[in-house]
């Protein structure tokens, strides 16, 4: 039987998040992929979700093999191996996804809150619920509120690239100032608000927002503001965002639908690491036969 869940990027809130508030995630394919029907297993760290989820049900520290055809960090290789050995163990069928996810989710929450040496700041959770709802998350702390949603802006289309760059997200976690992130919580509600009610303009420009509130907190990586400004220099992109620990993975480029090729163009020709976007939206965590 093969699982296969979804690659995830936050559009928007994934500081906010850590502090008690909301976000928009989106989920993407190529999928990761693991067969419980084959005996391909591979090692797992004790101190991430799976092997900690492991360790809590008696477990060796090994799983069957999760693969990737991303080849770039920030996806959610880890909540994916998490999320495999959880349905394995629990023998999960997606039709249930409603009656789980507050299961799955507080258990993966849990899961850190008893081990409080491995990092200061707990992970929220927001990329786990992207993966099992897919498509565009609406994630509330609440989880219960989340739901899975349609991408609301047909004019407006987005493309992922890799930076080349990864940090550590756990490193990153056990630096921050909690404090210094609880102003994002309203910021991000107004992109989501913009969102919900499908306002293109305030959408886009919320997003230019969050992106430059994260800048001044000293949340991007100098190499991604760099790439974000390569990017911006394109005059069919309307704004470039960073995404994952300090910006550091992934950029997440919005433009006009029209100008898909155009913007494919501008890529090329910069060298630039095209990975997902918006035409490879993904449905979440499900059995393929």
């Amino acid at each position: 039987m093969k699982l296969v869940i979804p690659g995830k990027t936050f559009l928007v809130g994934e500081y906010a998040v850590l502090v008690g508030g909301k976000a928009l995630g989106v989920a993407t394919q190529p999928y990761f992929e693991t067969d419980f029907d084959q005996k391909d297993y591979a090692s797992v760290h004790n101190s991430s979700a799976a092997g900690l989820l492991l360790q809590s049900m008696g477990h060796e520290l090994e799983l069957n093999a999760v693969s990737s055809s991303y080849g770039h960090g920030g996806f959610g290789q880890s909540t994916a191996e998490y999320v495999a050995v959880w349905f394995k163990y629990h023998q999960t069928h997606t039709a249930e996804i409603p009656t789980f996810l507050k299961e799955i989710f507080h258990q993966y929450r849990d899961l850190f809150n008893l081990n409080t040496e491995l990092q200061k700041i707990k992970p929220s959770g927001a990329d786990l619920v992207t993966q099992i709802l897919g498509s565009i998350t609406y994630f509330d702390p609440e989880v219960t509120h989340s739901k899975s949603l349609n991408w609301v802006f047909p004019e407006i289309d987005f493309d992922i690239i890799s930076t080349g760059v990864k940090v550590p997200t756990h490193e990153h976690l056990a630096t921050l100032d909690l404090k210094m992130l609880e102003p994002l919580c309203d910021l991000c509600e107004n992109t989501l608000s913009a969102y919900l009610s499908i306002d293109q303009d305030l959408f886009l420009n919320s997003m230019k927002d969050w992106s430059l509130k994260l800048a001044g907190l000293g949340l991007q990586h100098n190499h991604s503001l760099e790439l974000k400004q390569l990017l911006e220099k394109c005059p069919d992109v309307i704004t470039a965002k960073p995404n994952g620990a300090l910006g550091a993975d992934t950029i997440t480029v919005f433009y006009k639908a029209q100008n898909k090729s155009k913007i494919r163009e501008y890529f090329r020709n910069n060298n630039v690491s095209y990975i997902t976007g918006l035409d490879q939206l993904a449905q979440g965590a499900h059995y393929v036969d």
